[in-house]
C-alpha cells in the first residue's frame, strides 16, 4: 500500500516523534524534549536551513511517547480516518505479553502494532 499519497509527510512526523521521545541524542539531559523546546530550537536555525520548514510543519502532527515509525504511521492513519487522537504507550501490558501501543482511553479501546507477536511469530 502506498502510504505517502495518503499521508504526505508521515516520515518527517515519525522523525519528530522520535526526537520528542528520545531527545536530541541518547546522552541529551533533556530527554524527552517538549514540542515547545524543539520549536524554539528550530526557530534558532539560520533562515532557509534545509528541512526546517518540514520540521516545523511536522511538529503540529507529532505526538510525545511514540516509540517507532510504525506507531507514528498507525496513529496518523487513525486520525486521518477520523478516529480520536490516541494516547501512545501507556505502559499497559496484555496477558500474552504484548504492550499496548495506542489507546482511546475514553472508550477503553487499544491497538498494538506488534503484528509478529499477534501472528505467533516471536
Amino acid at each position: 500500500m502506498a502510504i505517502q499519497p495518503l499521508l504526505p509527510g508521515w516520515k518527517a512526523v515519525a522523525a519528530v516523534d522520535h526526537i520528542l521521545a528520545t531527545g536530541l541524542s541518547y546522552a541529551d539531559p533533556r530527554w524527552p524534549i517538549t514540542p515547545e523546546d524543539l520549536l524554539n530550537l528550530v526557530d534558532q536555525l539560520p533562515p532557509y536551513t534545509r528541512g526546517a520548514a518540514a520540521l516545523r510543519a511536522s511538529l503540529g502532527r507529532a505526538a510525545s511517547h511514540v516509540w517507532s515509525p510504525m506507531e507514528t504511521l498507525l496513529r496518523l492513519m487513525l486520525v486521518h480516518d477520523q478516529f480520536r487522537e490516541p494516547t501512545c504507550n501507556l505502559g499497559v501490558q496484555l496477558p500474552d505479553g504484548t504492550w499496548v501501543d495506542l489507546a482511546d482511553r475514553r472508550r477503553w479501546r487499544a491497538l498494538t502494532g506488534d503484528l509478529w507477536r499477534a501472528l505467533g511469530r516471536h
